[in-house]
């Protein structure tokens, strides 16, 4: 059974996936990032590593690094794969 812990972190996976396949294609680096958006580096980099357990990702953060990027995102709910139908646990 997937708890809140893991959904969340797949989720955060994808996220940051989906940004860095967008920098690597559009050739934009940290850096350039990092002053679009008005954050550190640092910050940026705690962001899109997945290892990190950083919190400040917020959904603002995200808007403006969609937005920097020249983008928007797009959420579609969709249903669970088989075996994947477990309660997320809180």
């Amino acid at each position: 059974m997937m708890d809140l812990k893991e959904q969340t972190n797949k989720t955060r996976f994808k996220i940051i996936e989906e940004i860095l396949r967008v920098m690597k294609r559009e050739k934009v680096s940290q850096k350039e990032l990092a002053e679009k958006i008005g954050i550190s580096v640092y910050t940026l980099t705690r962001i899109l590593d997945p290892h990190d357990a950083y919190t400040g990702n917020t959904i603002r953060t995200l808007v403006k690094i969609a937005s920097a990027l020249d983008m928007e995102w797009q959420f579609t709910l969709c249903k669970k794969k088989e075996g994947e139908n477990e309660r997320v646990e809180n």
